[in-house]
């Protein structure tokens, strides 16, 4: 009886150890893993900073081509980029070109309207005593500021005519006490050499400045 207890506990004690060493075993076993873990994360954050501290340049191949996904993507150019194109630059033969051409330049003005008389100042007679017809006449004058003076030009038109029959020009130049003194410069478009010239005033030059009702220059 007591042999067969000494058994059992030598048998409970065997148990015993080996469970006490496989549980040793295996809290070793687990040291091991954990030591391994912390080195393998110190080895990664050790990779981790050195990588964040060297620059990567990455060049590609001369010969290789970059695929971009199109789709709903937009692509723009840097505003200071320019673009060269290379090689053989083909027009789809389906295609317009359209020319825009500059606009056209405005036309010249037109000669200026021929004025006439109001109801008033055709008033008078129509006819003399005798009962011939009374010719009415009017004037118009164009004048330019020119050296100090002015060049005018004159339109004399008969009654009911929109043209004038005689055209003529003259330099005027007036004094601050009232006076004035005049240079007849051309007679119906074409210059006439002046024999009272103002001292100083060039008659050809004052001449051009003149303004026939058919809007040219004078003839000189």
């Amino acid at each position: 009886m007591a042999l067969a207890f000494m058994y059992r506990m030598f048998g409970i004690g065997a148990v015993a150890l080996g469970f006490g060493a496989a549980l040793a075993l295996a809290f070793l076993g687990y040291s091991h893993l954990l030591e391994r873990g912390s080195s393998a994360d110190r080895i990664g954050d050790s990779i981790s900073r050195a990588l964040s501290r060297t620059p990567l340049t990455v060049v590609l191949d001369k010969n290789s081509s970059v695929q971009l996904d199109t789709r709903d993507a937009i692509v723009r150019l840097d505003p200071g980029s320019k673009v060269t194109v290379t090689g053989t630059v083909g027009i789809d033969p389906n295609a317009s070109i359209r020319v825009q051409e500059p606009p056209a330049p405005p036309p010249p003005p037109a000669a200026p309207a021929a004025p006439a008389p109001n109801n008033a100042q055709r008033s008078g007679p129509m006819t003399d005593r005798n009962g011939q017809p009374v010719a009415t006449r009017y004037t118009v004058f164009k004048t330019v500021p020119y050296r100090g003076g002015e060049v005018t030009t004159g339109y004399e038109f008969l009654s009911g005519s929109d043209v004038p029959h005689r055209q003529y020009c003259y330099f005027i130049m007036r004094s601050p006490g009232g006076a004035a003194q005049t240079t007849d410069l051309a007679v119906n478009g074409a210059y006439r050499s002046p024999t009272n010239v103002v001292r100083g005033l060039d008659a050809r030059d004052a001449a051009s400045n003149c303004i026939w009702f058919d809007n040219n220059q004078t003839r000189m």
